[in-house]
């Protein structure tokens, strides 16, 4: 499944951001969702692939993970 991820969406963004751990744009209007699905041909499964909704739309092929900071 697609995974929602905390970042907004900008096409330029990653032409200027950090080299190591870029946080993503500080807002926008669409969210970045990564993986892929039962939805997306087989060869747009990995880690690095992304895709881009506003946050507000329900898909069947998008989901989301909980994670919490190691105290």
């Amino acid at each position: 499944v697609y995974e929602w991820v905390y970042d907004w969406f900008n096409a330029g963004y990653y032409q200027s951001s950090p080299e190591k751990n870029p946080q993503g744009p500080a807002s926008g209007n669409t969210r970045v969702a990564r993986g892929g699905s039962w939805f997306h041909p087989l060869d747009a499964h990995r880690t690095v692939a992304r895709a881009y909704w506003q946050p507000s739309r329900a898909f069947t092929f998008i989901g989301f993970r909980c994670v919490v900071s190691k105290p």
